[in-house]
C-alpha cells in the first residue's frame, strides 16, 4: 500500500495547478486507507490536505489501528485539522 500512495502522491503533486490549495481527498473501502496514508506523505513533505474523506472503510491500517494521536515518523489528521 506504501508503494501505491507514493504513486498517487507524486501524481498528485505533478498535476498540481496551484501550490497554495490544499488537497481534498477521498475514497471508498480500500481506497480509504490509501487516501489516509497519501494525505500521510503530502503532509509529511510540507504539502497542506484540506479534508480526507473516507466511505466504508475498514478500522485497521497496516495491521494496527488508526491512531489519533501522533507516533514518530507519522502524522495523522481529525476532521481536517492536523494533529502532529
Amino acid at each position: 500500500m506504501g508503494e501505491m500512495a507514493q504513486y498517487y502522491a507524486d501524481l498528485l503533486l505533478a498535476a498540481r495547478p496551484d501550490a497554495g490549495v490544499p488537497f481534498q481527498l477521498g475514497g471508498y473501502s480500500e481506497g480509504g486507507l490509501i487516501a489516509y496514508e497519501v494525505a500521510r506523505r503530502l503532509q509529511l513533505a510540507d504539502h497542506q490536505v484540506g479534508s480526507i474523506v473516507m466511505l466504508d472503510t475498514p478500522y485497521l491500517y497496516g495491521g494496527e489501528p488508526i491512531r489519533t494521536t501522533p507516533t514518530p515518523g507519522s502524522c495523522a489528521t481529525r476532521w481536517s485539522t492536523p494533529i502532529c
